[in-house]
């Protein structure tokens, strides 16, 4: 793991690399993005949920 850790801090490119796939990484995971997401989901459940009630 130094090793890596050497390499990763004496290749400037990499490093570059490194800190934008992890802010990529990050952007992805953010609240705004996976909140629309988990909002719909739980509508869909909700809504099928009322369907199933109405069905009885």
């Amino acid at each position: 793991m130094s090793n890596y850790t050497i390499k990763l801090l004496s290749n400037e490119e990499l490093l570059t690399q490194m800190k934008k796939n992890a802010k990529d990484q990050a952007i992805k995971f953010d609240l705004k993005n996976i909140l629309p997401i988990y909002e719909k989901m739980y509508r869909t459940t909700i809504e099928n949920f009322n369907k199933e009630l109405t069905k009885v």
